[in-house]
């Protein structure tokens, strides 16, 4: 299928710098290439306009969880005044590449609340999506068999009566919602194996399903999420000074 590229030329056209003048990330070239791509409608409208910077929402997704790829395709001038790409295929390549999946290992962005904590999560999770699921739970990035987190969220357990969790050992987020759960159930008594702000009512894995408290919210569950609501919406008291009003 050909496609029409339109060329918009800028009006102030810098000098051509020489070749052995060229250095990375100093020196920009006149124009660049846009391309849209909607979801109904693919990638489309490719054009060539000045160079510029570019217009993005504050809440586009690249801000908050890193969607975003890269490529370095470089290019070379032949003795004959040609311009050469080196291997351009495999950077498409690379661009359209899918390892298994891993959200994070130790000295890695699991624990920091950075775009690339999330990113590492997102084609699992759309995967999920595409087979009915709501999230992924993950597994540790090493053995794989130590639970970690479901999505991008802290969960916990009530198992024999404790409620247990996975440690933060460097791969996981310090959620404020975990901390919460963990003071307000050792301020009621309750047994902490070390929790939670996602509600589990099944689990698959491998084509085999298990529903979990046939599929009800769990009376832990229930009293901490509204013991947290009220002292959020300012409508039971708050003994630990966790709120801050805002002054107007």
């Amino acid at each position: 299928m050909n496609t029409t590229i339109s060329i918009t030329p800028t009006d102030h056209p810098k000098p051509k710098p020489r070749d052995e003048e060229l250095g990375f990330g100093r020196i920009f070239t006149d124009h660049m290439f846009l391309m849209d791509a909607v979801a109904d409608q693919g990638w489309h409208n490719p054009r060539i306009v000045p160079y510029g910077p570019l217009t993005l929402d504050p809440s586009a997704a690249v801000f908050h969880y890193s969607q975003e790829l890269f490529e370095g395709l470089k290019a070379y001038r032949s003795p004959r005044d040609t311009i050469l790409l080196f291997r351009p295929d495999m950077n498409a390549a690379r661009l359209n590449r899918e390892d298994h999946y891993v959200r994070a290992v130790k000295g890695g962005m699991g624990a920091a609340k950075t775009g690339g904590n999330y990113a590492a999560s997102l084609a699992a999770g759309e995967e999920a999506h595409r087979r009915g699921f709501s999230q992924v739970l993950w597994l540790d990035g090493v053995e794989r068999k130590y639970i970690e987190e479901v999505g991008s969220m802290n969960i916990a357990f009530v198992i024999d009566d404790e409620l247990v969790t996975p440690p933060l050992t460097g791969t996981i987020l310090e959620g404020i919602t975990r901390d919460t759960v963990l003071q307000l159930a050792r301020d009621w008594g309750s047994r902490c194996g070390r929790t939670a702000d996602y509600y589990l009512r099944s689990l698959s894995y491998q084509g085999q399903s298990v529903t979990i408290n046939n599929g009800q919210v769990g009376p832990l569950a229930q009293r901490l999420f509204d013991e947290i609501s009220a002292i959020q919406r300012g409508l039971k008291s708050d003994p630990h000074g966790w709120m801050v009003e805002v002054e107007s």
